[in-house]
Formats: structure tokens, sequence, C-alpha cells
């Protein structure tokens, strides 16, 4: 939970206080049923402010609007927050709130994954994840939405704004969230409303211009660029994956090398969209080559060594310029570098032989049995 990444708390309501603008919710791990008042799991209390977005039964809020819809709602309704743990107050704080028939497993059936055609008023989502309204979980690599065909036309929402939209701004590669009836055969669903989440999309730098950079796009939420069908994307022209246009106004483009790698979080732009418009809206924007890894080595093998910390290699720990902290530790940080990595690489070429020879003679002993056998 200390790490620096967006959490996750679900869980019908249980009360809500306005005065310090907080709710609390009994929590629900996973995907157990979000219904009655068992707190066997606990509860929580989760902390708002006014950038707090809220979609409660398909509607937006932010802010103190969506905390006062809040108030209006049962107690048990079920909840979804998105948020961050802050450690130094010890407070779960809320950026997202979902609530009602927003919620994954109320009353409608629910399906979530990526547009890779459209034509017309027929959406088809790759990588469908199926909710039921029973609560039961089905995945289906393929289902069709058909928009506008219940009592009411579709009514489309985007997560972080509370802006109104209608279905033609859901395009090909956009990530979406749809609420309505699913058929007998699970393979199509008359929505009532469609939620757009954040898209994360991949390829390579091309080139730069003012406020867009054009991409060599590879990959739309980790699926191969070659299962989406852009057409009927732009008005004139569709969009072009070879040189995918971005808007990243706002965002720091300085400095990317020809056919960087880059991943852009944001939105597609709508279906049918002007010539002169953007193919994507960035919100994130990172050049994976300057993003830095971590490699964290585990202890085990240390007992393998000698108490004194010497090593397989030529020169014992007791004989580097510092003493070797505590494990396990950054290679970089270390004066014998060299010589640990060295050891290392002896003691797993080591265990590798060995293996190698026990399995040998395992099969050695197998063949035996199998001749004595006969």
């Amino acid at each position: 939970m200390e790490n620096q990444k967006i959490h996750r708390l679900r869980g019908p309501l249980k009360e809500i206080n306005p005065a310090d603008g907080t709710f609390s919710l009994i929590i629900r791990p996973f995907i157990h049923v979000i219904s009655g008042g068992d707190e066997r799991f606990g509860t929580l209390k989760v902390f708002t402010n006014a950038s707090t977005f809220y979609d409660i039964n398909g509607e937006m809020y932010q802010g103190e609007a969506g905390l006062a819809e809040m108030e209006l709602q049962q107690v048990l309704t079920a909840v979804v927050v998105i948020g961050d743990l802050n450690i130094a107050t010890r407070q779960f704080e809320a950026s997202q709130v979902y609530a009602g028939s927003s919620v994954p497993g109320g009353t409608l059936d629910v399906i979530t994954g990526n547009v890779i055609r459209r034509s017309g008023n027929q959406l088809t989502v790759r990588g469908a994840t199926l909710i039921r309204a029973s609560g039961s979980v089905v995945f289906n690599d393929e289902v069709n939405i058909l928009l506008d065909q219940l009592e009411r036309d579709t009514t489309v929402s985007r997560q972080l704004s509370t802006d109104l939209y209608d279905s033609q701004d859901i395009s090909v590669g956009q990530r979406i969230m749809v609420f309505g009836e699913l058929s007998d055969d699970e393979k199509q669903l008359n929505a009532a409303h469609v939620r757009m989440l954040l898209t994360t999309i991949k390829g390579n730098f091309v080139f730069a211009e003012s406020g867009t950079v054009r991409i060599d796009l590879t990959a739309i939420d980790g699926r191969n660029i070659d299962l989406f069908d852009f057409t009927g994307t732009g008005a004139v022209s569709d969009a072009n994956p070879a040189e995918y246009k971005v808007d990243v106004a706002g965002l720091n483009t300085d400095g990317f090398d020809t056919a960087a790698p880059l991943k852009i979080r944001g939105f597609v732009a709508p279906f049918g969209h002007a010539a002169v418009g953007t193919d994507f809206k960035a919100h994130t924007l990172i050049d994976v080559s300057k993003t830095k890894g971590l490699m964290i080595a585990t202890t085990s093998f240390i007992s393998s060594f000698s108490s004194n910390r010497d090593c397989l290699c030529s020169q014992p720990m007791a004989t580097c310029n510092r003493n070797l902290p505590a494990w396990p530790v950054p290679i970089h940080s270390s004066s014998c570098a060299n010589e640990i990595t060295i050891c290392i690489k002896m003691f797993f070429s080591t265990q590798s032989l060995s293996r190698t020879k026990r399995r040998t003679n395992n099969a050695r002993t197998s063949r035996a049995d199998g001749v004595a056998s006969h």
C-alpha cells in the first residue's frame, strides 16, 4: 500500500458525514457481492475534496455537489472508490467515486474492453470482461454493443470529467465500460450507459509539431494494433496508425529521439472527427527509454557463502574498502560491485550446474529403474 499507485476500494455504503467531507464503506474485497451489512472485512472512512469526481446512477458530479448526492443514497448502496492511501495522514483520499447503478454488479450487466471496430451504432469490443447483474463474471473474446436501442438513448460519460458526451464520442481504440442488458448467448449487449475510461497507447516517436506528436502506433491497452479497424474514425481521412496524431498540449515533449518508445494515457478522439483534429488526447506522456528500471536481488543464496561473507570469487568480501551493507543491496552502492557481480554469476552458474547434474542423475536412475522393471 505504500507504493505510489492508485488504489481501489469497494463495498456497500455505511454512512455519510458531509460536515467533514467523508463517508464510510463496508469493505468487500475482490468480487464479493456488494450487498448486506456484514462487516467481517471491516469498514473504512473515505475522505473527499473539491476535486473528487462522482458518477452516481449514471449522472456526473464534482466536489460538494457529489457528496450531497451521495447523502441521498440509501444505506448499503453499492460504491466503488478510486483514490490513494495517504501514508502521512493515514487517510484514504478519493479521486473518483462510483455509486448505485454506476457500479458493476448492480442492476445492469456490465462489459469492459476496447472498441476494435465501429459500424453505425454497433461497437465491437475486444477482451470483454462481463459482470452480470447476478454477480457472476464471464470472460469473452468479443462482444457486440448496440447503442441507442433501449427506451432512451444511450448516455455517455468520461472518466475524470463532468462534461456532457454522446454516443458519437466513442471511437475505435477507446477503452469503455458499458452498462446494459446482455443477450442470452452473451454475445450482444444493448447499452444503457457507456463510461469512457483512460486508454493506454504505445508507439514510437515519429515527429513533433505545435502541441502534437506523431507516433507509429504499436498497441492499445496491450493489444496489437492489427486488431483495430480504423474505418470511419475521420470525417475526411481515417486515423493512420503509422502517423497517429496525439494532442499533447501542456505536456513536455522536449528531447524525444527518433523512434523513441512512448507510452501515453488519455482518450480517443470522437468517431468521425474533423480532418484538422487529432486522433487522441493525452493526459500523460512517458518516454519509456528514459524511465529508470530497478532490479532487486533476494538474499536466499547468501547462506551458501561462508559466515564471514567470503565469496566464490577471487577477492573475499572482507578485503573490500568497506563492509558490505545488509542485503538486499543495490549493486552500484558497493565498492566491490564487480566482485559481487562475479560472485552472483558464479553462484547461479554453480546452482544451474548442480540442477543439471541432478536432472541427469535422476534420468539415469529412471532409465535404470525402467530396465530393471522389464
